[in-house]
């Protein structure tokens, strides 16, 4: 099973590229607001840009907690 997920993933050098590039890169200075993914910017669909499904989801974790 490992063989067959390997060619999808990253170490954790390879993982942290992205948030080292945003994070030092000159050119993003002014930037902000943007999703990236293998240090590039990522449009959005609508569906993840949807803020009910996140606040859905922390009211479900809150009953499930008994935090209500």
């Amino acid at each position: 099973m490992l063989s067959l997920i390997k060619p999808f993933s990253k170490n954790s050098a390879q993982g942290a590229q992205t948030s080292i590039y945003v994070a030092t890169s000159p050119e993003l200075e002014e930037m902000s607001g943007e999703y990236f993914s293998n240090s590039k910017v990522v449009t959005l669909t609508n569906q993840t840009q949807n803020m009910s499904d996140p606040h859905k989801l922390w009211q479900l974790s809150l009953e499930m907690l008994e935090f209500n």
